[in-house]
């Protein structure tokens, strides 16, 4: 299987054209008010994205439009570990089963060792391994989680290097400044004294951010597959 992780809805129809089996994105343009999915059967698992830091406007916001979320996505994806009591509790509070959604969990669950894994069982339908961990290290961990959670290793390396309450986008210590437009996401890039790229990811409703790697991707799947683990259980990420 493979997945991406997407900060704009707008790569979804591109991604699902490429026959990616898991799409996630990003809640902040909804929350921005970019318009929801339509509600359909789809050949792939489109999960939603809780927000990256578990406070703020943007916190809430997701927290009272849950139910609507629900409703246009096939599952959700954690970011912190407090984000799954939080899930609990709104499928609760919504009269939902959790059977019916995919849960996933992110990188920033820092998920280690078969320990870590191990926790998640139950409890999560798949978790991302950290990618600082070496592809070898990555793909011996996959072979370890337990049954019923499907490892998802991340075959792209355009990963969070760092989540920042302050935004690097904005324009001396302004908050609110508007720089990165009333859907965020346009916060331009920071270079370092090599000329590298890092990418960043601004959320508008809390003027907090995320900068991203500039590595290019590499071919982990293929090495996950050389070591003998199957394809058909793992997810690897490729963007």
């Amino acid at each position: 299987m493979r997945s991406a992780f997407l900060y704009s809805p707008h790569g979804i129809a591109a991604s699902a054209g490429e026959g990616i089996d898991v799409i996630h994105v990003s809640c902040l343009p909804y929350l921005c008010g970019e318009p929801l999915p339509e509600k359909a059967a789809r050949p792939y698992r489109l999960l939603l994205s809780f927000p990256f830091i578990s406070k703020g406007r943007a916190y809430r916001l997701f927290c009272e439009r849950f139910r609507e979320f629900a409703d246009r996505f096939d599952g959700f994806t954690l970011q912190n570990i407090g984000d799954y009591g939080m899930l609990s509790d709104l499928l609760s509070g919504s009269g939902l089963s959790r059977d019916r959604f995919f849960v996933a969990g992110d990188v920033s669950l820092n998920i280690t060792n078969a320990e870590t894994a191990l926790f998640w069982q139950n409890k999560l339908d798949s978790a991302a391994i950290l990618p600082e961990l070496q592809p070898e290290e990555q793909a011996a961990l996959a072979g370890r989680f337990p049954k019923g959670l499907i490892p998802e290793i991340i075959a792209s390396s355009k990963t969070i290097v760092m989540r920042s309450e302050h935004c690097y986008a904005a324009r001396e210590s302004g908050f609110g400044c508007g720089r990165c437009g009333k859907t965020g996401l346009s916060g331009g890039s920071l270079f370092d004294i090599g000329g590298r790229e890092f990418p960043i990811i601004t959320n508008p409703l809390d003027c907090n951010s995320l900068l991203l790697t500039p590595v290019e991707s590499s071919d982990l799947l293929s090495e996950a597959g050389d070591i003998g683990l199957s394809k058909d259980r793992v997810i690897a990420r490729v963007r």
